[in-house]
């Protein structure tokens, strides 16, 4: 449901998450909307668990792969004897350009992540090849979703719309809604000191002992 598509609902409707309705074929827009945007929400919380998960390996993996250093798995501690800064170096970099390119510019194609991965640290340790073939696979799956919804009316949070049934005579369409209940106010319930006498009175006792 792409925001052309809607012929009542606007984008400031979208960015304030609010709508007057004031017409039966107003009422339906916004009820399909509503039931879209939770199809959507479903959407995204799969592309956000597939995105912790890959945060939560690369947490996990990383320093696991640095703490297994050793010159048969490493060709850059082979080559760089028994010094591990520029390994650690590394890692730091990943971290870096990874998070620039993933978490900063949103960019989920899977070729840049796996090409990030691959080329930084798969030296530092072999291990990291897991790290390499499993953000690839998780980074296919988000961008899957990501373009599935991105041209969606109310990406990314898609909200649903509260409403409210204003009635403007001057401006209403056919077919419109009932008019709006009145609107209570508390001061209409509330006793007013002047007419609180602290007692009850007189007739009222006399009903309560009847």
């Amino acid at each position: 449901m792409k925001l052309s598509d809607l012929k009542y609902i606007t984008q400031d409707n979208i960015d304030e998450v609010h709508i007057n309705v004031t017409s039966a074929d107003m009422f339906s827009e916004v009820s399909d909307f509503n039931t879209h945007m939770l199809r959507m929400q479903r959407k995204r919380v799969s592309f956000l668990r597939d995105y912790g998960f890959m945060l939560l390996l690369n947490i996990i993996l990383t320093p696991a792969g640095f703490l297994g250093l050793n010159k048969d798995n490493s060709l850059i501690y082979r080559f760089g004897g028994e010094r591990v800064t520029p390994c650690f170096l590394m890692i730091l970099a990943f971290a870096a350009v990874f998070g620039y390119f993933i978490m900063y510019r949103k960019s989920y194609e899977w070729t840049v992540g796996a090409l990030i991965t691959g080329v930084i640290l798969i030296p530092v340790n072999y291990i990291f090849v897991l790290n390499t073939a499993v953000n690839g696979i998780i980074l296919h799956l988000m961008q899957k979703i990501d373009s599935s919804i991105k041209d969606e009316a109310g990406y990314p949070h898609f909200a649903q719309l509260k409403t409210s049934y204003i009635r403007d005579e001057e401006n209403a369409e056919e077919g419109g809604m009932d008019d709006a209940e009145l609107a209570y106010s508390f001061d209409k319930f509330r006793i007013k000191p002047e007419d609180d006498m602290g007692m009850l009175a007189e007739n009222d006792i006399g009903e309560i002992k009847k």
